[in-house]
């Protein structure tokens, strides 16, 4: 008997167009997603450093953790994020919050990302 199997090899053109689509859709959003995602884990570095700052030497005063923030956003070249931080004093107690929005523009649509962190600082 003769076997009668076809060997295909590949995939066939419209497979490969839409393979390439996907990965291009996945790069597209990859470009604006992973940088945002960088900016977060920084802010999230940022007020862990804060916290560990508190701990060493006690700020005294709103404008001390300001500058304290205008420091630390400086050396990681975050300055221009300085307009989303807000520092309240309630008593000996200062309490720091960092939030900012952004659109991920997904082509057929945007989703609004936001980040909200606050940090209590003793």
């Amino acid at each position: 008997m003769k076997n009668m199997h076809n060997n295909e090899h590949g995939g066939s053109a419209l497979g490969t167009v839409i393979f390439l689509a996907a990965l291009g859709y996945a790069v597209f959003i990859g470009l604006q997603y992973v940088p945002q995602k960088i900016e977060d884990m920084s802010l999230n570095s940022i007020l862990d450093s804060m916290h560990i700052l508190q701990q060493q030497t006690p700020a005294g005063s709103v404008q001390a953790v300001e500058a304290t923030i205008d420091r630390l956003l400086s050396t990681s070249e975050l300055g221009e994020l300085r307009g989303n931080f807000k520092v309240q004093q309630d008593g000996n107690t200062f309490i720091v919050t960092v939030s900012r929005e952004w659109k991920l523009n997904l082509i057929f649509q945007e989703k609004l990302m936001k980040y909200e962190k606050t940090l209590t600082l003793r």
